[in-house]
């Protein structure tokens, strides 16, 4: 905490450490292998305990868990082991509920998801039936035009001289 790069640092790091836990549940950009649905919740559902025990655990220290904080003489209220604990309780309320928000959101996308789907399954049924019920509409053409060629052929046909009734059949 003396050194104000490595503060920096170590900002960054936590930062860095935080985009990397998150990119499983919230990564949009394309990747090798996604988390399915159930993991994403299971994820953050198991990340919630550990976070609950160090805002605890800060919570209800009795002594200032960072000395320099101690050693910087703030002139303004509350006092370090105050200010501490309150850290303490945001961490876990606030964090808690985080990741409680976060696990309805990964359930409303799992859900949107599952609608898509099954719009794109019944989407593609009623492409298959339709174009079964062409090749269908389009057998029966074929078969009416076959009907109609044979009765066109049967009427065509014409008859051997004196086959015809009515002409020279008196004689």
């Amino acid at each position: 905490l003396t050194n104000p790069l490595l503060h920096d640092l170590e900002h960054a790091l936590y930062l860095g450490t935080a985009l990397l836990f998150w990119m499983p549940v919230v990564g949009r950009d394309p990747s090798p292998y996604r988390l399915p649905y159930p993991a994403r919740i299971g994820y953050l559902f198991l990340q919630m305990p550990l976070n609950s025990l160090l805002g605890v655990a800060i919570l209800f220290s009795d002594q200032v868990l960072y000395p320099h904080y101690v050693t910087t003489g703030r002139p303004w209220p509350p006092t370090p082991l105050e200010d501490q604990q309150l850290a303490g309780a945001i961490m876990w309320g606030v964090g808690d509920a985080g990741f409680i928000v976060a696990i309805l959101f990964v359930i409303a996308a799992w859900m949107r998801s599952e609608e898509a789907a099954t719009r794109r399954r019944e989407a593609a049924e009623d492409a298959r039936a339709a174009a079964e019920d062409a090749r269908a509409a389009e057998d029966a053409r074929i078969a009416d035009v076959g009907r109609a060629a044979e009765d066109a052929r049967a009427a065509a046909v014409v008859p051997a001289p004196g086959q015809v009734e009515g002409i020279g059949a008196s004689r």
